[in-house]
């Protein structure tokens, strides 16, 4: 159900440093969506098409995204149906309020054929995690640097309520991928 993929051997301190400088960047002018700044997203939250952008820092999460998905699935080949992704930044001292439960299923394409993952990666030090709320449990991810930790996208989840001691810094996607077929020989 919920997994967790260790990438600490292909991200550092150097590239953590330049993904939260290229956030910064973003968000001076990429808004979390068109309806800035009367939305309901947070105000230091990118697009969800972070991934489009061809900034190499972003590229690389994108590709340890996808390995990540063949760990999830056991399998060396998956097409991915779609991908999006979004930076978060939360300014030290400043408190993550309660937020709403949500999840991230993509209702606005034919899903049928695939299974949707929410992902998150926790890109510097931080004390605050993920919550997630299954039927039976109320679960938190501790988190931890430079690790995607990947769960069915239909399960609810929001941003751990708290006061950040350092700016946290994360990066997350949802992913559907194309469901393997089932040989009848």
């Amino acid at each position: 159900m919920i997994q967790c993929f260790n990438y600490s051997h292909k991200f550092d301190s150097i590239f953590a440093a330049s993904f939260m400088y290229k956030v910064d960047q973003v968000l001076e002018t990429d808004p979390c969506c068109n309806d800035f700044p009367n939305c309901l997203h947070p105000h230091t939250q990118t697009s969800n098409q972070i991934f489009e952008k061809k900034i190499k820092v972003f590229d690389d999460l994108k590709d340890s995204l996808i390995d990540a998905c063949k760990k999830y699935f056991e399998r060396d080949n998956i097409k991915v149906g779609y991908v999006v992704g979004w930076a978060y930044r939360n300014d030290k001292g400043r408190e993550m309020k309660e937020s709403r439960w949500h999840h991230h299923k993509n209702v606005d394409i034919d899903v049928s054929n695939m299974t949707e993952l929410s992902a998150i990666m926790y890109m510097n030090e931080t004390d605050l995690g993920t919550e997630i709320d299954t039927e039976h449990f109320r679960l938190r991810i501790k988190p931890k640097l430079f690790h995607w930790f990947l769960w069915p996208a239909n399960l609810l989840h929001r941003p751990e309520p708290g006061v950040t001691n350092h700016t946290r810094f994360i990066i997350a996607s949802t992913i559907g991928i194309y469901n393997a077929h089932k040989n009848n020989s």
